[in-house]
């Protein structure tokens, strides 16, 4: 199973676009089975794949939510089915709940002492949800759309995918988040002990240029 995360520090880019046409090119052309992740809380991809976030309960929030409370999880409990090779784990507007719940659960856990290590990092605690409920041979490709920034959803989307495309506009200030980028990166890997490749580079719209 192939996981990529389409990613940029800035909004505008046409992120969401690339990232929708590219699992939809998957899916309908290279008749792959596809999961589309939705990390965020904008949520342009959901809305892109015609889908309202306030439909049902069935969202990334409430995958985790129930997760951090203990409960049972069937994963496909929590996606929706957009075609037969086109599955969507849907973010929400309500997100920032995760953050809150994560804290109760790190705060009240019982941890063995070579867990406290794993558990005490948030980021992890998130990715292993991914990896512990999805099967990697139910989907060919997951692709997520990450935040336009470096918080815990963006940063564990990243971790979790472990490759990812940045999208850009070609412009001075962007070339500059590129390196900045690059520096989280080799700290998520440290940090981590994970290997990230940014496997490509979209300049995407037209933009200013500034030497």
């Amino acid at each position: 199973m192939e996981k990529v995360v389409f990613f940029n520090t800035k909004g505008g880019t046409g992120k969401t676009t690339i990232c929708y046409n590219y699992g939809w090119y998957l899916a309908e052309k290279k008749d792959k089975k596809v999961l589309f992740m939705d990390f965020d809380p904008q949520i342009n991809l959901v809305q892109a794949l015609g889908k309202a976030s306030d439909e049902s309960k069935v969202n990334l929030d409430n995958l985790m939510i129930d997760y951090l409370k203990g409960k049972k999880i069937n994963f496909e409990d929590y996606v929706i089915k957009i075609t037969d090779n086109i599955d969507l784990l849907p973010s929400s507007n309500n997100i920032s709940l995760v953050e809150e719940y994560l804290t109760d659960y790190l705060l009240n856990k019982t941890f063995s002492e070579h867990k406290v290590y794993k558990a005490l990092n948030r980021n992890m605690v998130i990715r292993d949800i991914f990896e512990e409920n999805i099967s990697e041979n139910h989907y060919d490709y997951i692709v997520i759309d990450s935040q336009s920034n470096f918080s815990l959803l963006s940063t564990t989307s990243i971790i979790y995918a472990r490759k990812v495309i940045v999208v850009i506009k070609p412009e001075w200030f962007s070339l500059l988040d590129i390196d900045y980028l690059f520096k989280i990166i080799k700290n998520l890997e440290r940090k981590y002990n994970v290997e990230i490749k940014i496997v490509g580079i979209i300049v995407n719209a037209k933009g200013e240029f500034r030497p």
